[in-house]
């Protein structure tokens, strides 16, 4: 289960990445229509990082680190479960009313429609599994809490 937790983390942050569609109704948003470039980080020796969830931990900015744990905290407060498939329940205003780019909530969309495509193939449970992975997040983030 740490595999699939990790996974869809992965999945969720594996890229920052600008949109160019502007739609503010997730019901209505069609993701396939939506247009995405690729950014990178460089960390201070030239690597590149496709994602600001490629970057390690240790090389991280203070404002990544912020971003990512508020990405993670809308994602499983936002993201519910719904006839076996993830559903963003945020509005893009709710999104980007925690500071987070816009960008990121078009990410979040595609993603969802990823994971559910992924999990529909393989036949999963998807609430129990989306249940497993919000407990194992809040138990790790209490674990690194000084």
């Amino acid at each position: 289960m740490k595999y699939t937790f990790i996974l869809l983390l992965s999945i969720l942050f594996c890229s920052c990445r600008d949109n160019t569609s502007s739609s503010s109704n997730t019901s209505n948003v069609d993701t396939s229509q939506i247009v995405l470039k690729d950014t990178s980080y460089l960390d201070i020796e030239g690597k590149q990082y496709k994602g600001l969830g490629a970057i390690p931990d240790s090389l991280r900015t203070a404002e990544q680190k912020r971003l990512i744990q508020a990405l993670n905290e809308l994602v499983f407060k936002g993201v519910t479960i719904k006839d076996n498939r993830m559903v963003l329940e945020l509005t893009k205003e709710q999104f980007t009313a925690k500071n987070i780019p816009e960008r990121y909530y078009y990410q979040l969309l595609k993603d969802i429609q990823n994971n559910n495509a992924f999990l529909e193939a393989n036949g999963s449970d998807v609430k129990e599994m989306w249940e497993k992975n919000k407990k194992q997040y809040y138990e790790f983030m209490q674990d690194e809490t000084p």
